[in-house]
C-alpha cells in the first residue's frame, strides 16, 4: 500500500492520465467517430478498433518506454536533428490547438443549415490568446494535474451525455439515405494512430521511471489503450445515433451528429462545451516540448531558435495550402505522426533486442563451464 501512494508512484500515474487526455477531446472524436459504422457493422468495428489501439499503443507507448528503461541512466540516443522533427510536430499540434479552439464559426455554419439551430456571439474568440500562456504556466507547476483530473471529467461527460441523448438513433432508419453509410476502416486506424503520436515523449519519460515491466505494460494499458477504445466506442456509436436521427443531405459528416441533443437543437450549447476538451493537450505538447529541450545537446538556443522559426511558420497560415483537409490532419502533421509511429516501432524492436541479448548473457552465465 505504502509503495502504491508513494510520490514517485503518484508521479507516473499522473504521467499517464497526462496521455490519457489526447483521447478525451474534440479532435481525437472529429478524426475517428465520423468514419465508424458501429451498429450496423459491429464485427468490423470491433476488429478495427483493437487493431488500431494495439498497433498505436505499440509504437507510442510500449515500444518507447521499454527502450527508454533499457537504456543506462543518463544515456540518450536522441540526436539534435530528430529532438528537431519532434519539436516541430508539436509546435504544430500546438498551434492547431490554440486557432482550432474557435468553433463559433462551426457553430454558425451548422445553425444555417439545420432548422432550429441558432449561434450566440461568445467570447470564445479570445481562447487563442489565454489557452497558449496558460498551458504554458501551468505546465512549469504541478497545477496541470488538476486541470488533467478535469479534462477527463469532462470529457467522459460529454461522451456519456451524447450517448444517452442520441440512443433513440440506434434504433432508427433515416429515411434519407441513399444507401447504408459505409464504414472507412482506413480512416478509422489512420485516426487512431495521428491522435497517438503524441504520447510518444511522454511515454518517454513514464520509461525512465517505471519500476518494473508490469508498471509500462499497465501504463500503455491505462493511459493508451484503454482511452482509446473507451473514447472511439461511445463517440461513434452516439455519432452513428446522431446521424440517424438528424442527418439531412449535403451536410458534412462529422462529430457535430453526436451533439444535438435529445430534440436537435443543443449543438451549439454542446460545442461550447466541447471547446474546452482542447485546453489540457496543450498542457500534453508543452510537457513535451520541454522533455525534449532537456534532451538537446549543445547550445539551448539554437534549439530556441528552430522553435521561434517553426513557429512563425504557423503564423503564415500554412494550413491554408491544404484547404481540403482535415485540420487536425493535415498532409505536414500526417506525414510527422506516420514517421513517428516507425520511429516508435524501431525503438521497440531494439528495446526487444536488448531483452533477448540480456537473457541470452544470463543464460551463458548460469551454465557451468566445460
Amino acid at each position: 500500500m505504502h509503495k502504491f501512494i508513494s510520490h514517485e508512484n503518484r508521479e507516473f500515474w499522473w504521467l499517464v492520465a497526462l496521455q490519457a487526455t489526447l483521447f478525451a477531446y474534440f479532435p481525437y472524436w472529429n478524426l475517428t467517430a465520423p468514419w465508424a459504422e458501429p451498429v450496423t457493422s459491429p464485427w468490423a468495428f470491433t476488429t478495427t478498433v483493437f487493431i488500431a489501439a494495439s498497433a498505436a499503443t505499440s509504437a507510442f507507448h510500449w515500444g518507447p518506454a521499454f527502450l527508454a528503461a533499457n537504456l543506462p541512466a543518463g544515456r540518450t540516443p536522441l540526436g539534435n536533428w530528430l529532438v528537431a522533427w519532434f519539436c516541430l510536430g508539436f509546435v504544430e499540434r500546438f498551434w492547431i490547438g490554440i486557432t482550432e479552439g474557435r468553433f463559433d464559426a462551426e457553430s454558425t455554419y451548422i445553425g444555417l443549415l439545420i432548422p432550429g439551430q441558432e449561434s450566440r456571439p461568445t467570447l470564445f474568440w479570445l481562447i487563442p490568446f489565454v489557452a497558449a500562456p496558460l498551458a504554458i504556466a501551468v505546465s512549469f507547476r504541478s497545477w496541470w494535474k488538476p486541470i488533467v483530473a478535469l479534462q477527463l471529467a469532462l470529457g467522459g461527460g460529454i461522451l456519456v451525455w451524447a450517448l444517452v441523448t442520441a440512443w433513440p438513433g440506434i434504433w432508427m432508419t433515416n429515411p434519407r439515405y441513399i444507401g447504408r453509410p459505409i464504414q472507412y476502416e482506413a480512416r478509422l486506424v489512420e485516426g487512431v494512430i495521428l491522435s497517438a503520436a503524441p504520447t510518444i515523449v511522454i511515454a518517454w519519460a513514464i520509461g525512465r521511471r517505471a519500476a518494473d515491466a508490469r508498471a509500462i505494460w499497465r501504463s500503455g494499458f491505462a493511459g493508451v489503450w484503454l482511452p482509446i477504445v473507451f473514447s472511439l466506442t461511445l463517440g461513434s456509436i452516439a455519432c452513428e445515433a446522431g446521424a440517424e436521427r438528424f442527418w439531412v443531405p449535403s451536410i458534412f459528416r462529422g462529430f457535430n451528429w453526436a451533439l444535438l441533443g435529445p430534440d436537435g437543437r443543443s449543438f451549439d450549447v454542446a460545442m461550447k462545451w466541447t471547446v474546452w476538451t482542447m485546453f489540457a493537450p496543450l498542457i500534453v505538447y508543452t510537457f513535451s516540448l520541454r522533455l525534449l529541450a532537456s534532451e538537446w545537446q549543445g547550445r539551448l538556443s539554437h534549439l530556441l531558435g528552430l522553435l521561434i522559426a517553426a513557429t512563425a511558420v504557423c503564423l503564415t497560415g500554412i494550413w491554408d495550402w491544404f484547404p481540403e483537409s482535415n485540420r487536425f490532419a493535415t498532409p505536414p502533421f500526417s506525414i510527422w505522426g506516420w514517421s513517428v509511429a516507425l520511429l516508435g516501432s524501431v525503438a521497440g524492436l531494439h528495446a526487444w533486442r536488448c531483452h533477448l541479448d540480456t537473457q541470452r548473457t544470463f543464460t551463458d552465465i548460469d551454465q557451468p563451464a566445460k
